[in-house]
């Protein structure tokens, strides 16, 4: 039983960080609090808008990089 819950929750964890990369999760700088973070819309340390940042500040994010999947044959 135990072994099936660790399993459940290793599908879970990586189905929601695959879901993250797809809704544009970028790596970026937040303008308030300059902590190096990964969000979409608000800084989850200080909970600064990013969306509503500077035009420079958007210019520098990166988008985030999807981790390597393996090669169907």
């Amino acid at each position: 039983m135990g072994a099936v819950l660790i399993y459940v929750r290793y599908l879970l964890h990586h189905a929601l960080l695959e879901e993250a990369a797809h809704m544009g999760f970028a790596e970026t700088v937040c303008p308030n609090c300059h902590m190096h973070i990964v969000a979409s819309g608000f800084c989850p340390n200080c909970g600064g808008a990013l969306t509503a940042a500077p035009s420079a500040i958007k210019r520098a994010r990166k988008p985030r990089a999807e981790a390597p999947t393996k090669a169907r044959t």
